[in-house]
């Protein structure tokens, strides 16, 4: 991996333990809030990750692109009641079928996989982008890749993409 000398040390390649790296800034003091932005997630990660009382109380919203992988009912719905804070449902999901009258098929419009931790200003202090789903094979069993950044100028353009 190559990365310039104007950013050396404001990004690492990681190629392992993502779970943990990303729970540590999630429970780390300056973070405030976070995001992410997955194709795919399973429903048993979400458990567990609930379980975290840092992760649920911090977590802003679960972008999941790639819904129908989950079915439209039974998963969904379990994976919003886990997150969910009160009345406030923080799962969205990306729901965009196109259908005519030779073909049906799905074009999810979600594929990237972002982690993003803000500061009580709701500024990003810290990302995760690369291959690995939010799902315990993404995290654990594939062989993926994340880059962690903390360099200002490319934080903006994370989070912009993601609004």
């Amino acid at each position: 991996v190559v990365i310039s000398w104007a950013y050396r040390g404001t990004m690492r390649y990681l190629s392992e333990d993502f779970q943990l790296k990303i729970l540590k800034e999630v429970r780390d003091a300056n973070t405030e809030k976070f995001s992410i932005c997955t194709a795919y997630t399973s429903q048993s990660m979400i458990e567990k990750m609930a379980k975290d009382a840092k992760f649920k109380d911090k977590l802003e919203f679960l972008l999941i692109g790639d819904p129908l992988s989950l079915g439209f009912e039974g998963k969904r719905k379990a994976i919003s009641k886990a997150l969910k804070k009160g009345s406030s449902d923080r799962v969205f999901f990306a729901n965009l079928g196109v259908l005519n009258t030779s073909t049906s098929r799905w074009s999810p419009i979600i594929h990237s996989k972002i982690y993003v931790g803000y500061d009580k200003g709701e500024k990003p202090i810290w990302a995760f982008i690369g291959s690995p789903n939010f799902s315990e094979s993404g995290m654990g069993l594939h062989r993926e890749s994340l880059i962690h950044v903390t360099e200002q100028k490319t934080l903006t353009g994370i989070d912009k993409h993601i609004e």
